[in-house]
């Protein structure tokens, strides 16, 4: 039998419940109503259904919810919230430090090397009983106001931060329901949300100063 992996992240999951008030998102809440985020999500959206009637494979899905770590993409070009945020801090005053949105929507951010924990004991899941569908991510969650004031914290600068209605912010809530991830591979992230930033800031300060 042969076996195909596929790691594809939380972008399936119903955009207009997470502008609402539902927190947790189970795996099976991907189909009600089945209204993935844009052509991103509906390609995500897809490649799962079609690997999942493909005859002979074994699939594990791990629905990643915002992994952040070292190795952070840091640039302004397509850098994510973490790591735009620290390359702000590290850079400030020479580039300010300006937030999109009012800071109120509320994210979970899933530290790296509890991602790849999670992707192993999937791995070992689906070669040795079959395929599955799982959420990987965090349940500590915050602000973005709050992650923006941690990120200042560690910087030891001080830093004022400006926020800009003007700019998108996605989805307002958005946190992975755990429970089939704790049942069947015996997984939980281990790190706190706090260790993990300043593990990344640590990095990131190196790397931002090898910059020409």
């Amino acid at each position: 039998m042969c076996d195909s992996y596929t790691y594809v992240n939380r972008a399936v999951y119903p955009k207009s419940e997470q502008m609402g008030q539902k927190v947790y998102f189970r795996e099976e809440d991907s189909e009600r109503p089945i209204e993935p985020e844009g052509g991103y999500g509906w390609a995500k959206y897809i490649a799962e259904r079609q690997l999942a009637v493909f005859p002979g494979v074994k699939v594990g899905v791990a629905r990643i919810f915002h992994a952040y770590g070292p190795n952070i993409y840091l640039k302004e070009d397509r850098s994510q919230v973490i790591g735009s945020l620290i390359r702000k801090a590290v850079r400030y005053p020479r580039e300010g430090f300006v937030v999109w949105g009012d800071g109120a929507q509320r994210r979970a951010f899933l530290y790296v090397d509890d991602f790849l924990d999670g992707l192993f004991r999937l791995d070992r899941y689906v070669e040795t009983k079959g395929s599955l569908t799982v959420n990987l991510g965090s349940t500590e969650e915050t602000t973005i106001k709050g992650l923006a004031e941690r990120i200042i914290g560690i910087s030891g600068k001080r830093i004022t931060p400006k926020y800009d209605t003007t700019k998108p912010v996605g989805v307002l809530r958005r946190l992975p329901d755990l429970t089939r991830a704790e049942k069947t591979l015996g997984w939980r992230p281990k790190t706190k949300l706090a260790d993990g930033l300043a593990k990344t800031y640590e990095w990131a300060e190196l790397r931002i100063a090898s910059w020409s």
